[in-house]
């Protein structure tokens, strides 16, 4: 609950100074970075998770995570869509050429959540990125019982 208070917080100081605008402002120069879907796997209570997101209007991708639930002996599945801000960082230039650069993907959504035991569960609030060959992202579920997730691993883009 700590890191929502702490986002709700830094999100309206960055609207306000106009960072956002700024960043939003370069989506259409970066839209060509988009990748068709991101492949992410991840463990959560020492078993292998898998998530992807699939592109179906650019920059809308649908999502798709799938958990084994250990200590409950139960599969987890989210589905959900998420909206895809793209960056291009170029970290060196020489004579205007790129010459060190990667992309980065920002990315908040929401969806819901089943069970295989229980069927449906709860909406969510989705948050994270994509960097590199990894991902980090937080779910937030919007029910009093429950406690937001951290989940990070590697990201494959294709």
């Amino acid at each position: 609950m700590k890191r929502f208070v702490l986002y709700s917080l830094i999100l309206p100081l960055l609207i306000a100074t106009g960072g956002w605008r700024a960043f939003a402002a370069d989506f259409p120069k970066d839209a060509h970075i988009l990748p068709e879907s991101f492949l992410n796997l991840y463990w959560v209570d020492k078993s292998l998770s898998v998530g992807i997101k699939q592109s179906i209007l650019k920059p809308v991708y649908v999502t798709a995570n799938l958990e084994f639930d250990q200590p409950n002996t139960d599969v987890l599945l989210r589905l959900g869509a998420a909206y895809v801000l793209p960056k291009e960082l170029v970290f060196l230039r020489i004579k205007g050429e790129k010459v060190i650069s990667f992309n980065l993907y920002f990315y908040g959504g929401g969806g819901w959540q089943f069970s295989r035991n229980e069927g449906y569960h709860y909406p969510y609030l989705l948050i994270g990125t994509n960097y590199l060959f990894l991902f980090a992202e937080s779910v937030y579920p919007l029910t009093y019982e429950i406690e937001p997730e951290f989940r990070s691993g590697f990201s494959f883009k294709f």
